[in-house]
C-alpha cells in the first residue's frame, strides 16, 4: 500500500512536469528544452508504471547473457547524469559574478514582438537598466540583429527601451548584425577594439544563459563579469534543459 502511494505522488509528479513543458512548448515556442522535457517526464512515467514489468526483464538480463548489456547501460547512464550535474552545477554557479568596476556592459539580444521587447528581452533590458543607473560611467553595447519576423533590430529595441527609462543615448553604441551569441561577442569585441575599449564587460543575458556565454565570450578574448535576468519559475525549466543540450553541443564542437 505504502509502495503504491509513494509511486502514484511520483507518477503524478512527472505528469504536472510533462505538462509544465507542453505549457512552455505551447505559450513561447517549441524547442529542445520543452521537447526533452517531455520526453523524459513521458519516459519516466512509463517506467514507474510499468516498473515491476521492468524489474522482471532486468532480472532476467542479470541472469543470462544480457548482464554485459546491463553494465554498459548503467555505465552510460551514470557517465550522462556526472555531465548533467556538471553541467547543471556551472550553469547555476555562473548567474551573477559582479564587478565594483564601471565596466562596459554588453546586453544581449532576445526576441522583439512587433515594435516591443518580448518578456524574456524586457527582463535583460531591466537588469542592465539596474547596473547603468549604479554605475553612471559604464557604456552599454546593445548586441543582437534583426531576426525572421522582427520589424526592427533586437539592438534599437534595447536602445530605445532603455532611453524610455531615462539612460542616456550617448551611452549606448549599437551592435545591430549579431545573429546569434558567437557573432554578440564577435562583433561586440570589434566594436571595443575600435574604440580601444579593454576587452572586459559585464554581460547582461538571461540567469540560464550566462555560463555558455562566458564560455563564448573567452573564445573572443574577454574577462567577464555577469548581471542575470531571472528567468520565470514557469519557463527555467525548459531553457535551463535546453541550455544543457547547448552546452554539450558546445563543448563537443567548440
Amino acid at each position: 500500500m505504502t509502495e503504491k502511494i509513494i509511486f502514484t505522488v511520483i507518477e503524478a509528479v512527472l505528469l504536472l512536469g510533462a505538462a509544465l513543458f507542453i505549457f512552455t512548448a505551447v505559450s513561447a515556442s517549441l524547442n529542445a528544452g520543452n521537447i526533452s522535457g517531455i520526453v523524459l517526464c513521458g519516459a519516466a512515467f512509463l517506467l514507474c508504471l510499468f516498473r515491476h514489468e521492468l524489474i522482471q526483464f532486468i532480472l532476467r538480463l542479470r541472469n543470462g547473457k544480457g548482464k554485459i548489456f546491463l553494465i554498459a547501460a548503467l555505465i552510460l547512464c551514470l557517465a550522462a547524469l556526472s555531465i548533467v550535474g556538471y553541467i547543471s552545477v556551472r550553469i547555476l554557479s555562473c548567474i551573477d559574478r559582479q564587478s565594483d568596476e564601471d565596466l562596459p556592459v554588453i546586453v544581449l539580444g532576445c526576441q522583439v514582438k512587433g515594435d516591443h521587447p518580448s518578456v524574456m528581452l524586457r527582463q535583460r533590458i531591466n537588469a542592465a537598466y539596474g547596473y547603468l543607473s549604479e554605475h553612471p560611467s559604464s557604456v552599454c553595447i546593445a548586441s543582437g540583429g534583426q531576426g525572421s519576423g522582427e520589424v526592427m533590430s533586437e539592438a534599437q529595441c534595447i536602445k530605445d527601451e532603455l532611453v524610455k527609462l531615462g539612460i542616456s543615448p550617448s551611452r549606448i553604441i549599437m551592435e545591430d548584425k549579431s545573429v546569434s551569441t558567437e557573432t554578440n561577442f564577435e562583433y561586440s569585441a570589434e566594436i571595443m577594439d575600435r574604440m580601444n575599449i579593454p576587452r572586459r564587460a559585464v554581460v547582461v543575458t538571461s540567469d540560464y544563459h550566462q555560463y555558455r556565454s562566458s564560455l563564448i565570450a573567452r573564445k573572443h578574448g574577454f574577462e567577464t563579469y555577469q548581471t542575470s535576468a531571472r528567468t520565470s519559475r514557469a519557463y527555467f525549466p525548459t531553457y535551463f534543459l535546453r541550455e544543457i543540450i547547448a552546452v554539450i553541443y558546445l563543448y563537443v564542437f567548440g
